[in-house]
């Protein structure tokens, strides 16, 4: 028996703008009051007209650009009707006939055995705008709502059964959110819902019956709903392989009309578990949104959109691998962020050194104090990084006293020319003498052991030396000097 895994994706993006898809209310909800962020076309109620976001339209138009699609000049709303508690109209807005992009694909890299990995085209159905639902937090006896997250514009990607393993499942989503993110279309926060995964699986199985006789079944699709982690998604689809293989087993339930379900996730339990039937397309009894004309787009308005995507992550690591001979790993941690790759080129005009010294240091040090934080990259001073590092390459400052003075600009904005000037290494040659005689004639049995072949007591002396000197010594100096010293005694 031959078991193949069928997997497609509906990926649900939150679009980076300042009011919802449809009013004027603030997008920006996230911790605040509950219910704070709502208003009559929100809630749907009588004579409340809805207004397209143009913003929305032209993140949706890049992101459809930046994911190969085909913008459509011709697009419009639909109604989608359904009764859940987190829709307070009773309807959702959303693209159903007609959407805005149609047609694209990306390619992702996946497991090729032993010749490492290969590239691999997914394609992807479209790509609709939406408002987004409310939020539900559940309790035991009951279910709470926040619409502040009802009315913000959605993107939902779509893409065609292309998927055989929860390897791929993984690499694709994080594709999307990789060009998302860098193209600035979506912060993809998903503690914040701004990326979801809804999973569609089933599997086929052929095998032979009757000698050789070949027969081929496919198991009834399941859709995992509201998956919010890369993690959740792999560990989902590994679960739903082996559940649909058993009940196949079990049961021989082969897809029909009609069988389709929803399930959710119950990430606790590592588990999926039944929520509805799935609902067919015309369960929801689409018809035209009537409150909104079709939307019409001039070439212009497109080509606009389109020019302001710029570099896309994929080109941007071919050039930092390329041309600035960074490695892989480094590399694509900076093109995970639009704002880090462009603070790695604003830094480089003005810092002298290696490209690769400098992106070590913002993928490292800086990326993990600003995850400390909570602070953006766009906080840190222009050329700060630079200024320290150009002064490091020149002895003037030690890597340790540069990551205490990054420490104390990032997480407690103090001054930094201030901390330079504390902090630069002293390079009066008789003061360091001087140091180093005293360390010497207090530290005579050290010396003597050092003398009888006990090498590490040289580190030690070392360290003696750099604690009187403040830390603000070049070490290099200290170690020549100290070795010159001991041999004369």
């Amino acid at each position: 028996m031959e078991v193949k895994t069928i997997i497609g994706l509906e990926i649900h993006v939150q679009l980076k703008t300042k009011s919802k898809m449809f009013c004027s209310c603030s997008s920006e909800y996230f911790n605040d009051i509950p219910n704070s962020h709502m208003c009559p076309v929100c809630l749907g109620l009588p004579g409340a007209l809805p207004v397209i976001n143009k913003e929305a339209v032209v993140q949706a138009i890049r992101v459809g650009e930046a994911l190969n699609l085909d913008i459509n000049s011709k697009s419009r709303f639909d109604r989608k009707n359904y009764m859940y508690p987190d829709l307070f109209k009773g309807y959702q807005i959303t693209q159903f006939e007609f959407p805005i992009t149609t047609s694209g694909y990306v390619y992702i890299n996946v497991n090729n055995g032993d010749k490492g990995s290969k590239s691999k085209k997914i394609r992807i159905l479209r790509a609709h705008m939406e408002e987004d639902t409310a939020k539900s937090t559940h309790y035991s006896d009951h279910t709470l709502l926040d619409g502040n997250k009802a009315g913000v514009p959605l993107l939902e990607i779509v893409s065609y059964p292309d998927m055989e393993s929860s390897e791929e499942a993984k690499e694709y989503a994080k594709k999307i959110y990789n060009i998302v993110r860098f193209i600035q279309a979506s912060d993809c926060d998903m503690e914040k819902g701004q990326m979801r995964f809804d999973l569609n699986v089933n599997l086929k199985i052929t095998k032979k019956e009757g000698g050789s006789v070949v027969k081929e079944y496919r198991t009834p699709i399941v859709e995992v709903k509201n998956l919010n982690s890369f993690r959740a998604l792999e560990r989902a689809t590994l679960y739903e392989e082996e559940r649909q293989l058993e009940e196949f087993r079990k049961n021989a339930e082969i897809a029909q009309v009609g069988n389709k379900v929803t399930r959710g996730w119950n990430d606790n339990l590592s588990k999926t578990f039944f929520q509805r039937e799935k609902e067919e397309s015309n369960d929801y009894r689409y018809f035209p949104e009537p409150d909104l004309p079709p939307l019409y787009l001039n070439k212009e308005f497109i080509d606009n959109a389109k020019k302001s995507i710029g570099i896309l992550p994929d080109e941007a690591l071919k050039i930092l691998e390329d041309k600035y001979k960074i490695g892989s790993n480094i590399a694509t941690t900076i093109v995970e962020d639009r704002s880090y790759y462009n603070y790695f080129l604003s830094e480089l005009i003005k810092y002298k050194g290696s490209p690769s010294n400098l992106a070590n240091w913002i993928a490292g040090y800086i990326v993990g104090l600003l995850n400390e934080s909570g602070k953006s990259i766009l906080d840190i001073s222009s050329g700060m990084l630079a200024i320290l590092l150009n002064l490091e390459d020149a002895n003037n400052l030690s890597s340790l006293k540069i990551k205490d003075i990054l420490k104390e600009v990032i997480l407690e904005n103090s001054d930094l020319d201030k901390l330079i000037n504390d902090n630069i290494i002293i390079k009066d040659d008789n003061m360091l003498d001087t140091t180093i005689d005293n360390i010497l004639a207090n530290n005579k049995e050290e010396v003597l052991k050092y003398k009888s072949g006990k090498d590490g007591i040289l580190s030690y002396l070392i360290g003696q030396v750099m604690r009187e000197m403040q830390g603000r010594a070049d070490p290099s100096s200290i170690k020549e000097k100290l070795l010159k010293k001991i041999n004369s005694i």
